[in-house]
């Protein structure tokens, strides 16, 4: 195995530099390619506070430092993952990596797998574009150009010969009872170790998003990752990285980051026995559909140290439900919640505005039914159709040219309107305003800082190697909270 030279570079957009969450999808192609032989480093520059914002100087500053390490490197092969609202970024930062590497870059990530052809324009400097799960046609990839052969046998793989041809099915990794555990040694882990807020939503933790399985069996319009075939990592795989983390990073808390972890209550099982054999004694969240759970099952995830739920609510209209094809009824949302009360746990409900269809009556039992279940914490935010969305399909004709794709790029492209187009209801009202008002009016004081008095959650803070850290965040969290959700709201209320 070769170590005197790095093959392929996984690079982090830049847009990701402040992101609380790890590089998942550069990890699990980082753990394979190394597992079959090739040489692999993951660039995923970070600066500030996890889940802080970036400035256009930082965001010039990051770029020159990823095209820096890339020259250093000299790999044979770049990738970068994208979404819609990093295209230009990307664009970007691969016409400036083009401008000083001759090697092959190639693009991947949900934008790349709904809209491949995007990237493969005249004069473009992307060289390759890979639909669907990235391990095996990467290193695919990589062996046909040092062999210097044709790459059109690729699964998932598109050039810009694809153009005048048929698109490739997007490729599907199954392999995963081989795939060993992430090497977080990767990427920075004192930056995403600090305690923050962006971990367990709104409380203070140390820890470290991790996945079960990968996709989304159901249909709701205004996900760009629904109807997926849903792909399942061995429940001792997960634990196995749990136990490094804990053991190697002194991880206190983890988030389960699937769509729907409670997919399957057999694997559920697996998991729970699993965490208490091992004594892995972290507190730990996860999120799930409200039509998924049930006293038994809340009350085995609650004595396994999980201290919230967070769920896709959406709306509180049994009709708004339907347009979206959600797949969930009111009274299952009511006793979803109710079972979280029951067993004690936080939960955050996630709600939308400005959805398909949307009336002033929708708008209003929306609200009720948030007053009604009294989540520990409400995100609302406005509706925006992504490409690949069946929303998008419906509501977006003609289809944005690729220019267009940079009024995805806001920060504030869920709590304002970036484009007239957008607008998918059938009320007047004013759904800033409307957004703000019932955010604060349902989190109350949670809206500038939350406190819990659950005891597996304290336990871990008490207990936590890093103690020293969660003071200072705890002391610096609580004035720059108050003043950032202030001088956001006013902003927010300015900006409409």
């Amino acid at each position: 195995m070769k170590s005197d030279k790095t093959d392929i570079c996984l690079v982090s957009p830049i847009s990701r530099a402040t992101s609380a969450t790890v590089p998942i999808a550069l990890l699990y192609l980082h753990s394979w390619l190394v597992f079959k032989g090739v040489v692999v480093k993951i660039i995923d520059v970070k600066c500030g506070h996890p889940g802080g914002g970036l400035t256009d100087f930082l965001r010039l500053k990051k770029r020159n430092e990823i095209i820096s390490k890339i020259k250093q490197c000299q790999p044979a092969m770049v990738g970068i993952p994208c979404y819609t609202p990093e295209f230009w970024e990307v664009i970007e930062m691969c016409s400036q990596i083009r401008e000083q590497f001759s090697g092959a870059i190639v693009i991947g990530g949900m934008h790349a797998t709904l809209q491949p052809l995007d990237f493969l324009y005249e004069g473009s400097p992307v060289d390759y574009v890979i639909r669907g799960d990235g391990q095996i046609p990467l290193f695919n990839l990589f062996e046909s150009i040092q062999a210097k052969s044709n790459t059109k046998h690729i699964e998932g793989l598109c050039n810009k010969e694809t153009i005048l041809e048929k698109l490739p099915e997007a490729a599907e990794f199954v392999q995963w009872e081989q795939m060993p555990v992430p090497d977080y040694s990767q990427i920075n882990m004192e930056y995403y170790l600090q305690p923050h807020t962006n971990l367990i939503r709104n409380l203070m933790a140390s820890g470290i998003h991790v996945m079960t399985t990968i996709g989304c069996p159901f249909s709701c319009t205004f996900c760009s990752n629904s109807n997926k075939k849903v792909k399942y990592r061995p429940i001792q795989n997960v634990i196995d990285e749990l136990l490094m983390l804990r053991k190697k990073y002194a991880i206190d808390t983890f988030y389960i980051l699937d769509d729907t972890f409670l997919l399957k209550k057999t694997r559920v099982e697996e998991f729970v026995s699993l965490l208490k054999d091992k004594r892995l004694d972290c507190a730990w969240a996860m999120e799930t559909r409200v039509n998924l759970i049930n006293d038994k099952l809340v009350e085995m995830i609650k004595n396994a140290g999980c201290i919230q739920i967070d769920f896709g609510v959406e709306s509180g209209s049994e009709e708004s439900l339907l347009r979206m094809k959600k797949g969930i009824k009111p009274n299952q949302i009511r006793e979803a919640f109710r079972i979280c009360h029951k067993f004690k746990l936080r939960t955050l409900a996630n709600f939308m505005f400005n959805t398909p269809g949307e009336s002033e009556n929708d708008v209003n039992e929306t609200i009720r039914m948030i007053m009604e279940i009294k989540p520990t914490v409400t995100g609302i935010c406005l509706t925006v159709p992504f490409p690949g969305t069946a929303i998008y399909n419906e509501y977006i004709k003609p289809p944005l040219l690729k220019e267009e794709y940079k009024i995805y790029s806001t920060k504030y492209l869920y709590v304002t309107k970036v484009d007239s187009r957008f607008s998918m209801v059938k009320h007047n009202l004013d759904l800033i305003a409307l957004r703000i008002r019932t955010t604060a009016k349902a989190n109350g004081i949670r809206s500038l800082i939350d406190l819990t008095i659950n005891r597996r959650y304290w336990g871990a803070v008490f207990h936590s190697k890093r103690k020293s850290a969660y003071f200072i965040a705890f002391t610096k969290g609580v004035g720059m909270l108050v003043v950032e959700k202030t001088r956001r709201i006013f902003r927010i209320m300015w900006r409409s």
